[in-house]
């Protein structure tokens, strides 16, 4: 009988050494990245990897650097900088969208303003319906709090 114990724990021990960790997240990259073009010039160059995290409860997100070149999206500025950005699945629907790092530059009225991300994270609901903000930006070195104006400003 200590001989089968012993065995299956031999067995358990073998399973779990070989096995992946709970915490170690499971990721797929991009083969190469992925250009969106605009009519009115400039492009976005997206890298990216989708990631499922956990093997109990596992979540899903997609890690992302968006690159924009001169992209305005309705003329009234424009767009240049490096930004990350991580969207969360939760359920059928995102749970939220993160912007971290830069800076991106946006020149509105011939004037740049230099932003940084802060976790800026928009969170929504199950119907994908904006529920709050939280994070920060620093725009030309000063810390502005979330708001869920600046959706616009980075989505169209």
């Amino acid at each position: 009988m200590n001989l089968m114990r012993i065995l299956f724990a031999a067995l358990l021990l073998g399973i779990g050494a070989s096995s992946p960790a709970y915490a170690q997240d499971v990721c797929v990259k991009s083969p190469e990245a992925v250009v969106v073009d605009y009519r009115g010039g400039g492009s976005i160059t997206i890298s990216y990897q989708i990631c499922v995290s956990g093997l109990s409860h596992p979540s899903i997100y997609w890690d992302s650097s968006m690159t924009y070149r001169n992209v305005s999206f309705d003329g009234s500025y424009q767009i240049d900088g490096t930004v990350d950005m991580r969207l969360n699945w939760t359920s059928d629907t995102i749970g939220s969208l993160v912007f971290r790092n830069g800076p991106l530059t946006f020149t509105v009225g011939g004037k740049q303003y230099v932003v940084v991300f802060n976790d800026l994270a928009f969170n929504f609901n199950d119907r994908f319906q904006l529920q709050n903000t939280t994070g920060s930006l620093i725009i030309n070195g000063l810390t502005v709090d979330a708001d869920n104006a600046y959706l616009a400003y980075l989505l169209r």
